[in-house]
Formats: C-alpha cells, sequence, structure tokens
C-alpha cells in the first residue's frame, strides 16, 4: 500500500518545459507537439510550461492538452529583469517538485541545473536540448562569452542532452566537457503533412520564415534577390520574423532598390499560408549555425521545394537533387533559383519526392526519445 502511495504522489508530480517564450520558432513547435502529444498519451500528467518573456504572437492557441498550465515570468515577477529569471525557475521547481524537466538552450538549462544543486531534495530528471551549433551561436549573445563559459561548468550535470544532428552533437562533446553517452540525437518532425494551405495562387517567388538574426545570414538573401533582379525584374520575396537585424535588412532593401521586390510580414500562426504561397521556401543560415531547422521539413512536408545553406549536419539529412537542392556559395544560390523558378515541372517533382521523405523520417514519432529520457515512456 505504501509504495502504491508512493508511485501514485510521483505520478502527480508535473512535467516542465521550459523556453524563452512560445513565438516564432521551430522550439516553440516542438513544445506544442510534446506538450499535445501527452495530452493523448498521458492525459493525467500536468505539465507546466515556463517561459521568460511575452510575445504580441504565439502559439499558445494551438495547445489543445487541458493538463498545460502556462507560467510567464513577466506576469509573475515583480521584477522584470531578465536576470531574476533564474531566481523564478528554482523558486518553481522548489515549489511544485517536477517529475522531470525539459529546458531548450542555455539561458533556460542553466537554471534547471543550479536548481539540482540548490535542492539536493529534488530528485526529477533534467534532460536539455541545444537545437543550434552551440559553440558558434551562443557567443553572439548577450553575455555570450560568460555563457558559454557557464555552460562548460555546469552541462555536465544534466542526465542527458539532446542536439538535432551528429555535427552539433559532436560540437557539445568536443566543446562542453559533455560524455558521448550523455548527449543523444533527437530527429526534428514535423506535423504540417495533415496540415493543407488555403491560399492557391503562388505569389511570392520565395519565402523566408524565421528571427531576423545575425546567424540567419539575411543580408546574404538580400543580395542574391538583388541578382536575380537583373535576371528576373518582378521577382518576389516574403520575409516572415522579427528580430534584431530587421531595421538593417529594410534599409538595404531600401539602398537596392528592392522596396517592390520583397515584403516583410509579422510571424502568424498560420505559417503554412504563408510558406504555401510561394514558389521555394530558402534558408541562408551560416555554416555552423543550425541544428536541422524545422522550417524546411515544414515547407517539404507542405509540397514547397526548398534551397538551403550547406550548414554543419544538413547532409545528413538533406540530399542536393533528391529532396531539396543545396548551395555554398551566392553564384550558387543564384544559379539554382534561378533554374527552379524557370523549371515548374522539376520544382514539382523535386517537392513530391521532399514530401515522401518528411513523411518517412521526421513523423511525430520522433519525439518519443524525448519522453523516454525524461522517463514517461519505455
Amino acid at each position: 500500500m505504501a509504495d502504491n502511495n508512493q508511485n501514485r504522489q510521483v505520478n502527480q508530480r508535473p512535467l516542465f518545459l521550459l523556453f524563452i517564450n512560445l513565438g516564432l520558432g521551430g522550439v516553440q513547435r516542438k513544445i506544442v507537439d510534446i506538450a499535445n502529444y501527452l495530452g493523448k498519451s498521458r492525459p493525467d500528467l500536468p505539465i507546466f510550461i515556463l517561459l521568460r518573456n511575452e510575445t504580441s504572437f504565439n502559439l499558445e492557441g494551438e495547445i489543445t492538452n487541458p493538463r498545460v498550465r502556462i507560467v510567464d515570468y513577466r506576469r509573475w515577477a515583480k521584477i522584470k529583469l531578465p536576470l531574476f529569471f533564474p531566481v523564478f525557475v528554482i523558486y518553481q521547481i522548489w515549489c511544485r517538485q517536477p517529475r522531470a524537466v525539459l529546458a531548450f538552450l542555455d539561458f533556460c538549462s542553466l537554471p534547471v541545473l543550479w536548481a539540482r544543486l540548490l535542492l539536493p531534495f529534488w530528485s526529477g530528471r533534467v534532460v536539455l536540448s541545444e537545437d543550434h551549433y552551440a559553440s558558434r551561436v551562443v557567443p553572439l549573445f548577450t553575455l555570450g562569452r560568460f555563457r558559454n563559459w557557464l555552460m562548460k561548468i555546469f552541462y555536465p550535470l544534466a542526465d542527458v542532452v539532446f542536439t538535432c544532428s551528429q555535427a552539433t552533437r559532436q560540437d557539445l562533446i568536443k566543446n562542453y566537457r559533455l560524455r558521448p553517452e550523455q548527449v543523444r540525437v533527437a530527429v526534428n518532425w514535423t506535423t504540417f503533412a495533415q496540415r493543407r494551405p488555403k491560399v492557391k495562387e503562388k505569389a511570392f517567388d520565395l519565402v523566408y520564415v524565421g528571427r531576423f538574426f545575425q546567424t540567419k545570414n539575411l543580408p546574404f538573401l538580400i543580395k542574391a534577390i538583388a541578382a536575380l533582379k537583373e535576371k528576373r525584374p518582378k521577382i518576389k520575396a516574403l520575409l516572415v520574423g522579427e528580430g534584431q537585424e530587421e531595421k538593417r535588412l529594410r534599409a538595404m532593401v531600401h539602398s537596392l532598390g528592392l522596396e517592390s521586390n520583397v515584403v516583410f510580414a509579422k510571424p502568424r500562426r498560420d505559417v503554412e499560408n504563408a510558406i504555401g504561397q510561394a514558389k521555394i521556401l530558402v534558408l541562408v543560415s551560416k555554416a555552423k549555425a543550425e541544428g536541422l531547422p524545422l522550417v524546411i521539413l515544414e515547407a517539404m512536408a507542405l509540397k514547397t521545394p526548398v534551397v538551403a545553406a550547406d550548414f554543419a549536419g544538413g547532409q545528413e539529412f538533406l540530399r542536393d537533387g533528391e529532396n531539396c537542392l543545396l548551395f555554398r556559395n551566392r553564384k550558387e544560390f543564384v544559379k539554382k533559383v534561378a533554374w527552379l523558378l524557370a523549371h515548374p515541372r522539376q520544382r514539382a517533382q523535386l517537392a513530391e519526392k521532399a514530401y515522401r521523405y518528411v513523411k518517412k523520417r521526421h513523423s511525430l514519432g520522433n519525439l518519443k526519445v524525448y519522453l523516454q529520457a525524461l522517463g514517461l515512456e519505455k
């Protein structure tokens, strides 16, 4: 009887999911998918999603699991400085004693590891997820070098650290003192094969969806559009997102005379319609920045062909000419985009092959590795 009561108490302890916000991005989609999946497989499990920032746009409306509660630091705290976010996380763990925590990226992962040190009576599992090329990306953020040092000190305290590719796995092992058996690859997934864009007309030639951040290399894209305009004066590109680079990008568009060619749009929940109204989705990130961007898989699932930079780890999943087109420099990018725009039949064939690939390799079942690490599935 005592054992049964103890098991019941453990089962009632919640799961924590931590990230900066529920706005635009692949991590946000993953959180929503995990929460909704658990609503069906573990309907008794309370889930708390802890967020650092509020955003004007968020995916909260896509969460269907009634056991999910969102706790936003900005609403909770009287002192709203980001530096107090770790106090918020540690306090929530102290109060609610979660059975397991899944935290994404260093700014959410480090406070969980500090809680593990400061609260020795807390026995929950700690699972982290680094969805980018950490050693190259983290130093670019505010206090990046200091955060990088903290990761080297504290990340070895985690039970499991997930990442998106073997390339980013090797980066974590090499640069953050992690044991090889501690770092696992969680292949990304998408549910977008179940969605159908409402728009039929391809109003744009190109679409980019994501943050306007320096690792995304968007000045490269603006200059490439200017080069494409020489051959296709009416080329149209849609850039969906927001971020610190937006002002600079708008200035570039103006200086290159591309106001009639480039349209900026804020993040939107119906991202399938943004992708669906373009002939090609483009991703031009720097070589060592990405894990496996979810937007690539979403475009494939929507039968929108992809032209992507040949980034580290990309060739583990992407095959040039089979499920996408890859490029290494601006000349290749311009050449391949121009060719794809000029050949609609080959464009459709590439999209169909990519759709079959993503259905086979990147289904929702891929998230089970997270649940197994969290002790929620065998």
